[in-house]
């Protein structure tokens, strides 16, 4: 065979054989090692783990997530002057419970950082309402929303939620007596 003409098929048969054998063994391993990526953070995470049972990390997330969707409408509010919404949005998330107060069993688990930052956050909204009341111009509103956004930011970098799990739960976790 010339160096020009295509190996017969058995040989690319052969090859994917010997490629496709590792890949699935592979793929078998991971599968059968697969953890809770909360139970196992990413390599490099050195965040504080803040210990949570299901229903209080299903609590946290659901209001986080709710917060986002607020921060999205106030932003579509924003981009179209519509003051009126903006300032009724973020009042709203100003004047929302902590989430302390809707789930009393989170008051012992969120770091005081944390809550002073979620307050912090809460009472930028406050002042954006205000802002908007005042028909302030958009650069100043998106000046008051990069700050509340920066308070998440923080927080999100500073913490990361994990299973409130006494046989796996390290010194340093937060969980208040």
């Amino acid at each position: 065979m010339s160096m020009n003409q295509a190996p017969s098929g058995r040989i690319w048969s052969l090859l994917a054989i010997a490629l496709w054998v590792p890949t699935a063994l592979v793929l078998l391993w991971m599968s059968r090692s697969h953890k809770d990526p909360l139970d196992d953070p990413h390599p490099g995470d050195i965040r504080e783990a803040v210990r949570m049972s299901p229903e209080e990390r299903d609590h946290v997330l659901r209001r986080m997530r709710a917060n986002l969707v607020s921060m999205h409408r106030i932003l579509e509010a924003t981009a179209r002057d519509d003051m009126p919404a903006v300032a009724r949005l973020a009042g709203a998330e100003g004047s929302a419970p902590f989430i302390t107060q809707e789930m009393p069993s989170l008051r012992g688990v969120i770091p005081p950082p944390w809550t002073q930052l979620g307050k912090l956050v809460h009472a930028e909204m406050g002042e954006l309402a205000k802002a908007a009341e005042r028909d302030l111009p958009r650069s100043e509103l998106l000046a008051r929303l990069a700050k509340v956004s920066a308070g998440c930011v923080s927080c999100h970098n500073t913490y990361r939620i994990a299973p409130d799990d006494e046989d796996r739960r390290p010194t340093h976790a937060w969980r208040y007596p």
